[in-house]
C-alpha cells in the first residue's frame, strides 16, 4: 500500500523487513509494464561466499573458485567447492580472493589449514602474551595441490591473511 517510486533505497528496505516468517504482499511492475501481486515470506537469507566454481581448462585439470568474503560457514562452502572440483577431475586450483573484504578471521585461517601442513599460519600479539595459529597436517587435504591465488586492491581483512599465509608457505 505505500508506492516506492524515487524513495531512497534504505527506506524501500525497511518497508521490506519484518520479523521472520511473517508474509509481506507487494505489487510490481515487471519491464513490460504489466503488474502483478507477490506474496513472499520474510525469512533471513544465507548469502554463500563461495561462487562460480568451475573447471577453467578441462585439458590441464584447472579448477577455478571465488571466494567473496569469509562469513562462520565459509569453511564447509569452499571444501565441498573443492570436493566437487576434484570429482570433475581438478589437480590445481586457481583461488580468486579478488574484492574479497574479509570477514571471520577464524575461517581464513581454516582454510589455508587446509593446504598447510605445518607452521604457523598467523600471530597475534596485543598487550597479553602473542596467539599463534598452527597448521595441523591431518586438516591439510589440500597440500601439494597446485594454488594461484588472486589478490587486487580492494583484497583486505582476512583475504589478506590467507594469502600471505599461502604465499609463506608457498
Amino acid at each position: 500500500g505505500v508506492g516506492t517510486e524515487g524513495m531512497d533505497p534504505k527506506d524501500v528496505s525497511a518497508l521490506i523487513r519484518g520479523p521472520e516468517g511473517s508474509a509481506l504482499t507487494m505489487r510490481v511492475e515487471g519491464r513490460d509494464g504489466s503488474e502483478r501481486q507477490l506474496e513472499i515470506e520474510r525469512r533471513d537469507l544465507l548469502v554463500p561466499s563461495v561462487r562460480r566454481v568451475r573447471m577453467v581448462d578441462e585439458t590441464r585439470k584447472i579448477g577455478y573458485l571465488v571466494l567473496t568474503s569469509f562469513s562462520n560457514v565459509s569453511v564447509l562452502e569452499f571444501d565441498a567447492a573443492v570436493s566437487s572440483l576434484q570429482t570433475e577431475g581438478m589437480q590445481a586450483l586457481i583461488l580468486d580472493l579478488r574484492s574479497n573484504r574479509g570477514g571471520v578471521l577464524r575461517s581464513a585461517v581454516e582454510i589455508a589449514s587446509r593446504f598447510i601442513p605445518d607452521g604457523v599460519i598467523t600471530s597475534t600479539e596485543g598487550r597479553g602474551t602473542p596467539h599463534y595459529e598452527r597448521a595441523d597436517a591431518e586438516l591439510a587435504y589440500y597440500a601439494g595441490l597446485p594454488l594461484v591465488v588472486l589478490v587486487d586492491g580492494s583484497s583486505a581483512s582476512a583475504s589478506e591473511v590467507l594469502a600471505g599465509a599461502l604465499q609463506d608457505h608457498r
